[in-house]
């Protein structure tokens, strides 16, 4: 089966030629398009762990199922983007492991991470 996997406004649409849809002829076959909806990227930190420190807020009184998800995303890409620094410092070093003074210099030389100066002592 022939199928051409193009995103279409965050949908994977599949298309198949009408000779392979039961050696159908019919004009209106050979033009139909399946959309199939891209499966929900999966959270990379249990939601629910994620609700509950959310909680620990007095000021929020509810979180959204979206807010929860967001939230998720963000830590999941701050995360990623602490280890890649920290990784550039272990790669400098000439080693293979990374080490807690990787991710002290990459803490102090990022200024992103500048807040959790300390943090890690």
């Amino acid at each position: 089966m022939d199928i051409d996997n193009s995103l279409e406004d965050g949908n994977i649409s599949l298309e198949a030629t009408a000779n392979e849809n039961n050696n159908s002829t019919s004009p209106q076959q050979s033009s139909e398009k399946q959309v199939i909806r891209a499966p929900r990227d999966p959270n990379k930190f249990p939601t629910t762990r994620i609700r509950a420190l959310m909680r620990m807020d007095s000021d929020l009184n509810i979180a959204s199922q979206e807010s929860v998800y967001l939230i998720s995303k963000a830590t999941e890409y701050f995360v990623q983007y602490q280890a890649k620094e920290a990784y550039k410092k272990t790669a400098a070093s000439k080693r293979k492991t990374v080490q807690k003074r990787d991710l002290d210099a990459a803490i102090t030389e990022c200024d992103g991470m500048a807040f959790l100066e300390g943090a890690i002592d």
